[in-house]
């Protein structure tokens, strides 16, 4: 027997490039094409709703039905139905991660369209086709109502005014009772007394109801249009008549569910939060093949703001300066706060997220004042691979020279250049304890370096991408890092897999501040050594939790601020200061330094934290499955709350499991 032909529209908007499910019952299409001022060549492999009989120019008040009509009135198919690029039918009809943001309130949630994606949510053609076979229709798992706190249809259009205007909502209503007298009963309930809200325009139905149901949508739809004006509402309220046609198809659903003739079925939906298509980048300036990559998170942007501009007071005006930001959450008003700063014609600042590239990997983050950004920078050489070098730095650092001197370094035989880490010596010396090993051993056992001596701060470092992608360097280090529990994360990673190819930076490339080497009780061949490049530092590194912004005291602070004054950003730093200042996370830190003053180690850490969970394991269970109680009878923003601490204490466990067993190699 055949299999029936199946149609799912997915409309795409044209401002943004984004990524298609890899699913042939999908049928991609652009949503206002007719506006689509883009190069063709860009857009060439999906189709348009600005052919044939279409409605492509009322995308502003119609949104994706606009798709919709074009596919009704152009398109043919046993079953056909509506999808949007980034909301999409999941088969797993026991995920339970639901969302409760403004865009994914019950939806399944994933960060990208990812090969875990996939599995997890069972999206391919087979396991959509074994939910519609059979079936007359397939819906959206609807949200219940009064676990939001609503109580109707109505009372969520009428709370919600950035979107409805109430007006225009009881004239919807009117026209569709006038028009189909027979559903007014049903119309009523849904609209007014059902606890539950189709929302997203989102269904898969036979061709004989997709028929019908279009026909009776567009109906109602283009009669309220003649009636509104929508001349001075919000840009959200100009989107009336694709919003309230959104809420209708709830009542459309009851109707057929009342008719009790028809099989139905229905389907969570999936939200992808990062939908936009990850591409390689290319030189900003022709003659420029070198480009300088830093990673921040929007806690950190401001500080990022200081870091830009030392690198710019540094610079050289006859050079261009080629720089991106990778970060997965610095908002876009920060961005164009941070762009708008930037006024050189000779400088670029770009933006992009990596972490599509570690979508299917469980990152662990070590430090408290380490974050999952730290590991993008080991993906720049495949984001990179139209450039020859990409210099990678740290943000918590300012520049006293010009950087894109160091591209003038020949590392053609080497896959990265960086320089020694001195506190690495002072440690092995020193030799402090590590959980239930010592550093010695971890140096030697773990890392096997060789020379324990030779360790590598990629805090500053450049790299030679075209050596890089031709050893998998990346894949590579993916699997180190998910076989090893490492100390500093993607640092002692690469100079695992990199050691004997890595070109030594003098050290004035990266100047480190730390209290545990700038001090002349520690071990004198690594201070005196250390403190010689300090006049001449170019790089001034402001290495682990002794951040000038939290203590405008610690040594050197004033050269940071210096620098952070002319920044749009000083106001937002003095501010985070004060708070910092005022709360006893300070105080906190201060007394463990005091309490482990003699070891040269940085104390506040991811391992102290899995060090004492171990030690207390029967405890940590134990909330782990109070937090997963707690979630099962809470609703809303409360659920929200306890799935977080659920899902970190599982997080904690797990990681703290796999450590104890690293350490028991040794």
């Amino acid at each position: 027997m055949d299999k029936p032909d199946v149609k799912i529209f997915c409309s795409h908007r044209i401002d943004k490039k984004c990524e298609t499910i890899d699913n042939p019952l999908y049928v991609n299409v652009r949503c206002g094409a007719v506006y689509d001022k883009r190069n063709p060549e860009d857009y060439a492999y999906m189709l348009g709703d600005d052919t044939g009989d279409n409605i492509s120019e009322k995308r502003k008040s119609f949104c994706e039905l606009t798709v919709l009509y074009w596919a009704w009135k152009n398109q043919d198919a046993d079953y056909m139905g509506l999808c949007h690029y980034r909301r999409l039918f999941s088969c797993n009809k026991n995920a339970n991660n639901y969302g409760f943001g403004i865009h994914d309130t019950g939806c399944l949630v994933s960060d990208f369209l990812s090969k875990k994606t996939y599995k997890e949510f069972k999206l391919s053609e087979d396991e959509l086709r074994n939910e519609i076979n059979g079936y007359d229709a397939l819906f959206i798992k609807p949200l219940e109502l009064n676990k939001l706190g609503l109580k109707s249809i109505y009372h969520l259009m009428k709370v919600n005014h950035q979107a409805y205007q109430m007006k225009d909502v009881d004239l919807a209503i009117k026209i569709a009772k006038e028009k189909y007298p027979e559903m007014e009963k049903v119309i009523d309930e849904y609209i007014h007394n059902y606890n539950y809200s189709y929302l997203y325009n989102c269904f898969i139905m036979k061709k004989e109801l997709f028929n019908e149901y279009c026909s009776w949508l567009f109906d109602i739809l283009f009669e309220l249009e003649k009636h509104i004006d929508t001349t001075n509402y919000s840009e959200r309220q100009k989107s009336a008549i694709g919003i309230i046609g959104e809420q209708f198809m709830g009542i459309y659903i009851l109707w057929l569910k009342q008719q009790k003739k028809y099989k139905l079925n229905e389907l969570p939906l999936l939200f992808i939060n990062n939908p936009e298509k990850q591409e390689f980048l290319n030189p900003i300036f022709d003659d420029q093949k070198t480009v300088i990559a830093v990673s921040s998170s929007n806690e950190y942007a401001p500080y990022l703001c200081v870091y830009l501009q030392s690198l710019i007071e540094n610079s050289d005006k006859n050079k261009k300066y080629d720089i991106v930001v990778f970060t997965k959450e610095i908002t876009d008003h920060t961005k164009r706060k941070l762009t708008d700063f930037i006024q050189s014609e000779n400088v670029s600042l770009r933006f992009y997220n990596p972490s599509l590239f570690f979508s299917d990997c469980n990152l662990y983050v070590t430090h408290s004042y380490f974050k999952e950004e730290c590991y993008y920078r080991i993906a720049a050489p495949l984001i990179f691979s139209n450039y020859e070098k990409v210099i990678f730095t740290d943000l918590d650092l300012i520049l006293k020279d010009d950087i894109l001197k160091l591209s003038d370094y020949d590392i053609e035989s080497y896959i990265m250049a960086a320089c020694i880490e001195p506190l690495w010596k002072n440690l092995y010396l020193c030799n402090p304890k590590i959980l239930d090993t010592s550093f010695e051993k971890y140096t030697n056992d773990i890392l096997k370096l060789s020379n324990p001596y030779d360790y590598y701060n990629t805090g500053v470092m450049i790299i030679n991408i075209k050596k890089y992608n031709q050893t998998n360097s990346f894949e590579n280090l993916l699997k180190l890092i998910s076989k090893n529990y490492y100390l500093y994360q993607e640092q002692c990673a690469m100079n695992v897999l990199f050691k004997n190819k890595i070109y030594t930076l003098p050290s004035v490339w990266n100047y480190e501040l730390d209290p545990a080497i700038n001090n002349e009780n520690s071990n004198s061949g690594v201070y005196y050594d250390y403190k010689k490049a300090e006049n001449n530092a170019k790089i001034i590194h402001y290495l682990g939790c002794n951040k000038p912004w939290h203590n405008p005291s610690e040594y050197r602070a004033h050269e940071w601020w210096k620098y952070a004054r002319k920044t749009p950003f000083y106001e937002e730093i003095i501010a985070k200061l004060s708070s910092f200042k005022s709360s006893s996370s300070e105080k906190n830190i201060q007394s463990l330094r005091n309490e482990f003053e003699h070891v040269h180690f940085p104390i506040i850490n991811y391992h102290d934290k899995l060090s004492y969970i171990m030690q207390r394991i029967f405890y940590f269970q134990l909330k782990k499955f109070w937090y997963k109680i707690k979630r099962a009878f809470a609703f809303g923003k409360r659920r929200e709350k306890y799935q977080g601490k659920y899902v970190r204490i599982k997080n904690l466990i797990k990681d703290a499991r796999k450590l104890k067993k690293e350490y028991k190699k040794i």
